[in-house]
């Protein structure tokens, strides 16, 4: 009884099995949030089951469509971009015969909607950023006009623009009555056809090429008085390309056809145009936004320190501006590109259209529709993983 009693004392310090394992049960799950934090767990485990479920949401709709496509009597063959296409396309900026599969009537289809979606992103960021700023003009004349200028193209309808502006080139003389205008333009019922530069010497090319390199430069480094060196290397690029041979290709009529320069559809013309103005009244309205957006303390302080006002938009107003204006023009950049789907109403020959003759020889709406989702998702992405990777230099040299 005596060597029980004192050794009770030391039974009773010592912790039980229970508390023991309960203390080990805490130093783990410390070191695990002190590993992986308890907020990535959750996220991680939100996430995976989003991933989950989508996942078997998308295997039941890929299954039942299946289904239903068997029991129409609807087949899906993986094999259909090898097949002879025998159809002509009407417009192919890479080389394209009837014999040639309907893979690369697809790939002429693609390529003919990349360019579409590069012009009128171009139309639309050059005539809206112009638009916004006039709109934010201190003359009232240009800014009413402007602005009722921007409210009428916001409200058309793209397709009723494309239309006019087609309508109005189905109206233009053919190639024989036809006369280039004073920049050397030929307007006609088939498109229009531009003046370009043929026959580029191999030492013209290397000068061109070092003038455009040597201009990335300064404007890299921000060197002051940028615009007015850029502007003399220009005028020594132009002044000898011109002394070693460089020629202008100009449009003419010979006969019913037109030689020289560089022909627009007059179908593309109608795409871009509609689709590039369409845009161009909306990043005018999120141009004047993002400037608006700027302090208006920040240009008074600008200005009472004698700076002139393009130099205040240039220097202050700019960069801030363009961090707002990156987000909402993205998207508007995404929306342009398809955008230009609509083109099939006109005839244009770009992925849709190029889809929609496959589809009806073929009946193979999966793998159609599939390739659709596909390009256009790999076009949509590309803009804005491109824009991502720039805004941060775009953002410092705005």
């Amino acid at each position: 009884m005596t060597a029980v009693a004192e050794t009770s004392p030391e039974l009773a310090a010592r912790p039980s099995k229970r508390v023991r394992s309960g203390r080990r049960a805490r130093t783990a799950v410390r070191e695990l949030d002190a590993l992986w934090p308890t907020s990535a767990r959750r996220a991680f485990v939100s996430q995976a089951l989003f991933v989950a479920v989508l996942v078997v949401v998308v295997s039941l709709a890929t299954g039942t469509l299946l289904t239903n496509l068997a029991r129409l009597g609807i087949r899906h063959d993986p094999g259909l971009l090898s097949q002879p296409a025998g159809f002509d396309i009407g417009e192919t900026p890479i080389a394209y015969t009837q014999s040639d599969s309907y893979g690369r009537a697809l790939l002429v289809g693609l390529v003919n909607t990349v360019r579409a979606a590069v012009a009128s992103i171009f139309v639309a960021t050059t005539l809206g950023v112009a638009w916004g700023i006039w709109r934010l003009s201190r003359d009232r004349l240009m800014r009413r006009m402007s602005g009722g200028l921007v409210d009428i193209v916001r409200g058309a309808p793209v397709l009723i623009i494309m239309f006019a502006i087609y309508g109005v080139l189905a109206q233009l003389p053919g190639p024989r009555g036809a006369s280039p205008d004073r920049l050397g333009i030929l307007w006609t019922s088939r498109g229009v056809y531009l003046p370009e530069i043929a026959d580029v010497p191999p030492w013209s090319a290397a000068m061109l090429s070092a003038s455009v390199a040597v201009l990335v430069i300064l404007a890299w480094r921000r060197l002051p008085r940028f615009w007015m060196l850029a502007a003399l290397l220009a005028s020594l690029s132009l002044l000898l390309c011109g002394a070693t041979g460089v020629s202008l290709s100009v449009p003419r009529r010979v006969g019913f056809q037109v030689e020289g320069g560089y022909a627009l559809s007059a179908e593309f013309f109608a795409v871009v145009a509609a689709v590039g103005v369409s845009a161009s009244a909306f990043m005018a309205e999120l141009v004047r936004g993002a400037v608006e957006g700027v302090s208006l303390g920040q240009t008074e302080a600008a200005l009472s320190l004698g700076l002139r006002r393009w130099q205040v938009l240039r220097l202050i107003v700019a960069p801030q501006a363009f961090r707002v204006l990156l987000p909402p023009a993205t998207s508007l950049y995404l929306d342009i590109v398809k955008g230009t789907a609509l083109g099939v109403a006109v005839g244009y020959a770009d992925l849709v259209s190029v889809g929609a003759t496959i589809l009806g020889q073929t009946s193979q709406v999966l793998v159609i529709v599939s390739l659709f989702a596909a390009a256009y998702l790999a076009l949509n992405l590309s803009i804005v993983f491109g824009l991502r990777l720039l805004a941060p230099y775009l953002s410092r040299h705005a």
